[in-house]
């Protein structure tokens, strides 16, 4: 018992090293004395229903595996059908825990998007988790389950209980099987990526933008004579919900103390609720990174393209050119535009959604490469860490200050991309997880750069 105790809690750690990423630590709620207890107890009682199961089968059953006579081939498609079937079902539901565990409850847009974008400039990290999980998983599956069914499809399993039983595994019957355990796996797989979302997503219709949305082409602005400089910073997956509870976040503590006092001092901060910083309404087609700054820019959300629109996933496609952005007004009355990145631009169309709307000039980390501030081979997390891209920052502003134009200078952070966040050298360590304490130093950073 006490073996068996010690193997389900190796393979209970193992399986969620697997699953999620995470080690569980003597210091984690699997640990707690009480929790402890009781999974003994009730390992106890298995071990002990499986004692005398294991008696009474050997007093009343005996089992004995013998092989068919007749001649077989080694390899039958049938069997190979039903492994395929297993393998598919196993890489969704692999897949589904995958995408659960690296980004949480993904949107049926974001989904779709992503599947039209060209993978370049994404993290090596999750490219290299997926294929070392889902589809290391399923290839691991696929061989186990034909192997081990071409084998023993090879046997008979003897059953004596006064009556003999010939218990014959048959091909066509283990593709039965196979497709009900597909539906199955698939089923739960469906559940953790919300199937049914991506069905309303496909069928739904609302008329929310036809009635709210304002064309800024077709609508009279005025600025003034002289025009005031814009500074926008994006930052990546930071938002209200890193605030207190009291405060209207999610978190025991106040994340980001540094913000929300700027922003009590001399900022305005819109919430969607009474309390003081409850945080925008987020609306479907805005909840990530490059459908944020899409929104942000031109008041709509990435959402399936209509009327001519397109997503620019290849070099004869524009990025939504029926859209006015913020960025294609700036350039109208003469700003200076850049936006500094520290990963590659192209990831997510960023570059081509940039630079198609108001010539924006693109200062990502293969332009730092290129001239020579960061080395050839440099890179750390999604590229460069955000303590470079606030120090590039300074310098392209006092350089845009300069001119005789009034300028936009953008930003996009990304220290606290999921999962985890990218912990720099100088980090302080206040909370007792990493994520926390990487949200923590993004709020100092900013608010440094802002000063």
């Amino acid at each position: 018992m006490l073996i068996n105790l010690v193997l389900v809690l190796g393979l209970t750690i193992l399986v969620t090293f697997g699953l999620t990423g995470h080690v569980i630590h003597f210091s984690d709620g699997l640990f707690q004395k009480l929790f402890l207890l009781k999974f003994i107890m009730l390992i106890t009682i298995i071990q002990g229903v499986v004692l005398l199961t294991r008696r009474w089968r050997q007093k009343w059953l005996t089992f004995e595996l013998v092989p068919v006579t007749r001649t077989r081939h080694w390899f039958s498609w049938w069997i190979f059908s039903g492994a395929l079937l297993i393998l598919v079902g196993y890489f969704l539901l692999l897949a589904s825990f995958w995408t659960k565990a690296n980004f949480g409850l993904l949107t049926p847009e974001q989904i779709v998007y992503n599947l039209r974008q060209p993978m370049t400039g994404v993290d090596d990290g999750f490219i290299n988790s997926f294929i070392g999980g889902p589809v290391l998983g399923a290839i691991t599956c696929l061989i186990s389950v034909f192997l081990f069914c071409n084998y023993i499809r090879h046997l008979q399993l003897l059953v004596t209980h006064k009556i003999t039983h010939h218990l014959e595994l048959k091909a066509k019957r283990f593709v039965l099987v196979s497709a009900l355990l597909f539906c199955g796996l698939t089923t739960v797989a469906a559940i953790k990526i919300d199937a049914v979302g991506f069905y309303e997503y496909l069928t739904a219709n609302s008329p929310f933008i036809e009635e709210n949305y304002v064309a800024p082409n077709k609508t009279k602005l005025t600025f003034p004579k002289q025009k005031r400089n814009l500074i926008y910073i994006y930052a990546e997956s930071l938002e209200s919900t890193a605030t207190s509870r009291e405060m209207g976040g999610q978190m025991k503590t106040n994340l980001l103390p540094e913000l929300t006092a700027l922003a009590e001092q001399e900022g305005v901060h819109f919430s969607n609720s009474n309390r003081s910083f409850g945080g925008a309404q987020q609306l479907p087609g805005t909840g990530w990174a490059v459908a944020g700054m899409v929104a942000q820019t031109s008041g709509l959300p990435l959402k399936v393209p209509v009327d001519g629109n397109s997503y620019a996933t290849d070099k004869k496609n524009h990025f939504l050119p029926g859209v006015t952005s913020l960025n294609n007004i700036l350039d109208k009355h003469g700003y200076q535009q850049k936006i500094l990145l520290g990963s590659d631009a192209t990831f997510g169309g960023r570059r081509s959604y940039f630079t198609q709307h108001g010539n924006v000039q693109i200062d990502d980390l293969l332009t730092a490469r290129k001239d020579g501030r960061l080395p050839e081979d440099y890179y750390v997390w999604w590229g460069y860490e955000d303590s470079k891209l606030f120090e590039y920052a300074k310098e392209s502003a006092l350089e845009l200050s300069k001119l005789d134009q009034p300028f936009n200078l953008t930003m996009l952070t990304e220290n606290t991309h999921h999962i985890g966040g990218y912990p720099e050298p100088d980090m302080p360590e206040k909370y007792g997880d990493q994520y926390s304490n990487v949200i923590a130093f993004s709020d100092h950073q900013i608010v440094e750069f802002i000063k």
